[in-house]
């Protein structure tokens, strides 16, 4: 009964005998059990990453394609839509700044970078002007588990408006 509500029903109609259904089923039954602790997991770390007390986005590809942003990375670049969309189409006005050649650079080279009071200047509200602001920030490559560069996450605080009236 527990097989056939895990999902193991494929299993009772093949001639197995009592011994080697049996542990099949406990082979299914852990994995989903398995699966459940890692989906549960990787909802903590979501939960953990929205919360932060920093802005932090995840990137995908050499296009940079934003798979996850938190609430500070959206105040930041003005709560606009970005999931799915390529960085240098979310944010068109972030060219020429630089910062789209340094997340190709650590794309490549998986080095990643550290920017201190760096200037950035975003459109950060609808129908308004550019807004210039300072960051503290890193790029940080992605890696899959062999080695190869799959994306990028993007890390940082604002810098405090006493250090902007510096610059």
């Amino acid at each position: 009964v527990e097989g056939l509500q895990a999902g193991a029903d494929d299993y009772l109609v093949k001639p197995f005998s009592a011994r080697g259904l049996l542990a099949r089923v406990r082979t299914h039954l852990e994995l989903g059990r398995l699966r459940a602790e890692a989906e549960l997991e990787r909802q903590k770390l979501q939960t953990l990453l929205m919360d932060a007390p920093a802005f932090i986005c995840m990137l995908r590809g050499p296009d940079h394609v934003f798979e996850l942003t938190n609430a500070l990375y959206q105040r930041l670049i003005g709560e606009r839509p970005v999931i799915g969309r390529p960085v240098r189409d979310a944010l068109p006005e972030v060219a020429g700044q630089g910062y789209f050649e340094l997340l190709d650079a650590v794309y490549r080279t998986g080095e990643p970078y550290f920017g201190n009071e760096a200037p950035v200047t975003l459109d950060a509200a609808p129908n308004g002007p550019p807004q210039r602001r300072f960051v503290n920030f890193v790029y940080q490559p992605n890696r899959a588990p062999d080695g190869t560069i799959h994306g990028l996450l993007g890390f940082g605080f604002a810098v405090p408006e006493t250090v902007v009236r510096r610059h």
